[in-house]
């Protein structure tokens, strides 16, 4: 993991379980989508990470042991220097989310949006 951290690059984060090392969410496929300018929506986190996600130090170290094998999320810009991502999240052993579930989920996309500007 990389130790130049540049100070201007700030996160506050509550995890399941802490990653070990400041700066570790650098290294997260959601932050990494926030920092290329994706739009706020719905997403499925495969279509946010990298294809190489499952052998980065990042999934072995901190996100393979949260028991989360399935996530999809709603990302939503509160104002031009925050976001808000809601993840849900599957455990092993449970079923991955179905189309069905997964079209309900997007279709409250713009009330969650919402929700999160109002002050």
């Amino acid at each position: 993991m990389s130790s130049d951290i540049s100070p201007e690059h700030t996160c506050s984060t509550l995890f399941i379980r802490p990653f070990p090392g400041e700066g570790a969410y650098l290294l997260d496929p959601v932050y990494q989508a926030l920092f290329r300018g994706i739009e706020p929506g719905f997403y499925h986190l495969k279509e946010l990470s990298p294809d190489n996600f499952k052998q980065s130090e990042y999934y072995r170290v901190y996100y393979k042991a949260t028991g989360i094998v399935e996530d999809v999320l709603y990302l939503v810009m509160l104002d031009e220097d925050t976001s808000l991502s809601i993840m849900l999240g599957r455990d092993l052993g449970k079923p991955p989310y179905t189309e069905q579930e997964q079209n309900r989920l997007r279709i409250v996309e713009p009330i969650v949006r919402n929700a999160g500007k109002l002050s």
